[in-house]
């Protein structure tokens, strides 16, 4: 993809409001991000799903957000994928609500294996320890460890699958790069940029929120063809992701 359009489809991304379908949506109508920067206001609101307020925030949209998105990636060393384009995990198609933008940082080559999700509880028993720990040693042998980054049974499946001989595992952030959270996770964070992988829908510098750990969860089953649950509450994110 040319640059002007990925920097136009990160300009249009950051529009308040314009989330993964919207952006969908008006790619789909217009036939790309740059067309609808540019399409009349009147144009833009008559968009199912786009209204008014939506409409007059895309035409206020500033390029010049959208370079200094792809500045702090470049001085990250990370990148970004767009659906339909190359490099794109093909299975994220496949879920309800699917992303329009990745960021990714790392071994990207981890997006094209089969992917395991192991998930669970930030308030684990020793026992569940030891099996995420087994499970997660295991599974790397055959297929990349997907899990959510948080602490408990997800850093140790992350550290577990990083400490196999040739394993492989995927990060999905609720936040975006460069925004360590939990904080006690720093020096996993750093292990899974130089031999892992992270991935997450939200720009460099974004502060977690409520809302994007049960989305971060979508993403986290549609990079995985199996989801396995150590350990968590009835009202637990790891149940969402099961779900």
């Amino acid at each position: 993809m040319e640059n002007s359009e990925v920097l136009a489809t990160l300009t249009l991304s950051l529009v308040p409001g314009i989330g993964s379908q919207r952006l969908r949506a008006l790619v789909a109508a217009f036939g790309s991000a740059q067309g609808a920067l540019e399409a009349p206001q009147s144009k833009l609101g008559a968009i199912f799903g786009v209204g008014r307020a939506a409409a007059t925030a895309i035409k206020e949209a500033c390029p010049e957000d959208g370079a200094r998105v792809l500045e702090r990636l470049r001085e990250l060393g990370a990148n970004v994928l767009l659906a339909g384009e190359p490099g794109f995990p093909s299975q994220l198609e496949e879920i309800p609500d699917p992303p329009s933008v990745l960021y990714v940082w790392g071994d990207v080559s981890l997006l094209a294996r089969p992917g395991v999700a192991l998930v669970g509880s930030r308030d684990h028993t020793s026992y569940g320890a030891e099996v995420a720990h087994v499970l997660a040693t295991a599974v790397a042998q055959r297929a990349v460890v997907v899990s959510g980054m948080a602490r408990g049974i997800d850093a140790l499946v992350h550290t577990a699958a990083l400490d196999a001989a040739g394993g492989g595992t995927i990060g999905v952030l609720g936040n975006g790069f460069g925004v360590i959270y939990p904080t006690a996770n720093r020096a996993l964070y750093e292990r899974m940029v130089a031999h892992g992988c992270l991935v997450t829908e939200h720009p460099p510098g974004e502060r977690p929120h409520a809302g994007a750990f049960p989305r971060r969860n979508r993403i986290i089953s549609g990079l995985s063809r199996a989801v396995v649950v150590v350990e968590a509450d009835v009202k637990s994110g790891a149940l969402v992701t099961a779900d």
